[in-house]
């Protein structure tokens, strides 16, 4: 049975939190499904919609992130949230924002999904244009705005370290012995990740991290708002491909992009290297996670896929 992670929060908390913050009080507060590390509420209030999450500190660098690239973000055309406020409650930190029009990349149907496409993929090139120039360090940002490492290859790698206990994963390794995470298969990936993606030059852009299915609103045909930063990082903003193109949509969005981006003249050199190769890094990570949250189907969805990969 999987096992659910978010905080546990009742819905009397969202209400006072909603109501301290906004000076509103909801009309309705609805815990929702979406989101697999934050509790998320919806609420009403004064004929508006509103967001409501609750994440652990440690997984609530997002917002940071979002209040950090705002302005360039804007200025290249890449949609957010309206944030309206956000704080800490009971060791959590909470965030209220309005609710942007549109739905979820995930929940539309075949055709819709299609047509939103271009948009799509103008935003993936928009995110990849914003000036980090300021900015130093590769994968996640930390409280300084700066890359933790000294290279996009020392990151990718830090998918088979154990991490410090106040980071997500913490000790992990144990996993191998104590769930159905396999050794053979997980370094076996590993390896051909590092030995497609190591040599290569890449450009260092800000990177999403989780682009698409619930993180990516769509409004008729256009990209409305990209939300959750909690993975953002520094690094190829081709690996935002890779994650949109990870699990199986019924298109091959790599080779729609790669036209794409040759449509509008930024070819990438190694295309399908890099692509491939942080698709087994977020394959690793799925596996990973998979197993800290009892989720044998998904772990096994997981494995056929990294099993299917063929540069």
């Amino acid at each position: 049975m999987t096992q659910d992670i978010r905080p546990a929060i009742d819905r009397r908390t969202v209400r006072q939190i909603f109501r301290r913050c906004t000076g509103w009080v909801p009309e309705e507060v609805r815990q929702l499904g979406t989101g697999q590390i934050a509790a998320t509420f919806s609420c009403t209030a004064k004929g508006e919609s509103f967001v409501v999450q609750f994440a652990a500190p440690s997984m609530g660098v997002g917002v940071d992130v979002e209040r950090r690239f705002r302005r360039g973000l804007h200025d290249v055309g890449v949609p957010l949230r309206h944030l309206v406020g956000e704080g800490l409650d009971q060791g959590l930190r909470w965030t209220i924002a309005r609710k942007a029009a549109g739905e979820t990349m995930s929940s539309l149907p075949t055709d819709a999904y299609e047509r939103c496409l271009t948009s799509v993929f103008d935003t993936l090139l928009a995110l990849a244009s914003v000036d980090v120039s300021d900015t130093r360090g590769f994968g996640w940002i930390d409280e300084n705005g700066r890359g933790r490492w000294d290279s996009w290859l020392e990151h990718l790698r830090f998918v088979r370290r154990e991490e410090p206990e106040e980071m997500f994963y913490g000790k992990w390794h144990e996993l191998f012995e104590t769930t159905f995470l396999g050794r053979t298969v997980f370094e076996r990936c590993y390896e051909k990740m590092v030995e497609l993606i190591e040599g290569l030059e890449v450009p260092r852009a800000l990177v999403h991290g989780g682009f698409g299915y619930g993180n990516v609103l769509i409004d008729g045909v256009k990209v409305s708002a990209v939300l959750d930063w909690q993975d953002a990082r520094f690094g190829d903003p081709l690996f935002d491909l890779a994650y949109l193109d990870f699990w199986p949509s019924g298109f091959d969005l790599a080779a729609r992009f790669e036209t794409h981006c040759r449509e509008r003249g930024t070819a990438q050199p190694d295309y399908r290297r890099r692509v491939m190769s942080y698709k087994y890094n977020i394959g690793l990570d799925a596996m990973r996670f998979f197993a800290v949250t009892d989720n044998r189907a998904g772990y096994d969805g997981a494995v056929r896929i990294l099993s299917g990969l063929a540069y």
